[in-house]
């Protein structure tokens, strides 16, 4: 059981740091609006959202499978 436990802890580490990386994605919808390609930039943004949204719900997973990991070897 405690090797599943620590698995989740190292996905929840992993998802987290996915989460964050997603900023560079962020960063590059600026550029691409700020070199006026508005076409190009709805469809980026849109995926973007929508990336934005499946790395919300795996950081919600990593974060409470993070605190449960926390919980039980406290």
């Amino acid at each position: 059981m405690s090797g599943t436990l620590f698995f989740l802890h190292v996905i929840s580490i992993y998802f987290s740091i996915c989460y964050f990386s997603s900023f560079s994605n962020f960063l590059f919808l600026i550029k691409i609006f700020l070199e006026k390609k508005f076409s190009n930039f709805f469809f980026e943004f849109q995926k973007f959202l929508l990336f934005l949204k499946f790395k919300t719900l795996f950081f919600l997973y990593a974060i409470s499978s993070h605190f449960l990991f926390i919980l039980i070897f406290k």
